[in-house]
């Protein structure tokens, strides 16, 4: 028999799942009201992987030796990237201070 060759995208009636996101607004509203006692690794992710484009196994690879610590600012080197190209970003102002 003829096995269908077409992605599930290209069939009739599909309908694709659209990820869940926040709006900047809830964004910053999170990272200024919720309690650094409670969520502040939370915030720190959320900073890191914003700011950074990361992935979540990007996150996870990153050392402290993949930082260099400034007053004014943070540079990260990711290395482990999912497309195989290291690339680098930095967190300041007041991004750097919550971290």
């Amino acid at each position: 028999m003829f096995k269908s060759t077409l992605s599930s995208s290209s069939r009739e009636g599909y309908t694709g799942k659209k990820s869940k996101t926040f709006s900047p607004d809830e964004i910053n509203r999170f990272l200024s009201q919720a309690p650094d006692q409670l969520y502040l690794a939370i915030k720190t992710a959320l900073i890191f992987g914003t700011m950074g484009a990361c992935h979540r196994q990007e996150l996870y690879a990153l050392l402290y030796t993949d930082l260099q610590i400034n007053e004014t600012v943070t540079v990260f080197n990711v290395n482990n990237t999912k497309t195989k190209t290291n690339r680098t970003f930095t967190i300041t102002g007041k991004y750097l201070e919550i971290c």
